[in-house]
């Protein structure tokens, strides 16, 4: 068979949530959510972002819906201080 393989890009900033978050794989339905209470990373707090779900307890951020198509251009969420602790993520709803 033949693989696809595309190098560099941006790595996405990852959210890890210490109990299931809830969000819908892949893509949250391009449903944006709320970060809020983060002590460090403090420039996420109160943001609105797109999520592509890696697991239960993960979400890569992005400023406009991720699309997983090979010749897709994303817009990841790439520059953020450094985390401390705290904060919540939850589904907005306008």
């Amino acid at each position: 068979g033949t693989l696809a393989v595309t190098i560099g890009g941006q790595p996405a900033v990852r959210v890890t949530t210490s109990t299931p978050h809830g969000f819908t794989a892949p893509t949250n339905s391009n449903g944006l959510v709320r970060i809020d209470g983060t002590n460090g990373s403090v420039q996420l707090n109160n943001g609105l972002y797109y999520v592509h779900v890696i697991n239960a307890t993960q979400v890569d951020l992005y400023t406009q819906p991720f699309n997983s198509s090979v010749t897709a251009v994303n817009s990841p969420v790439t520059a953020i201080s450094a985390y401390t602790s705290g904060g919540y993520i939850w589904k907005y709803k306008e």
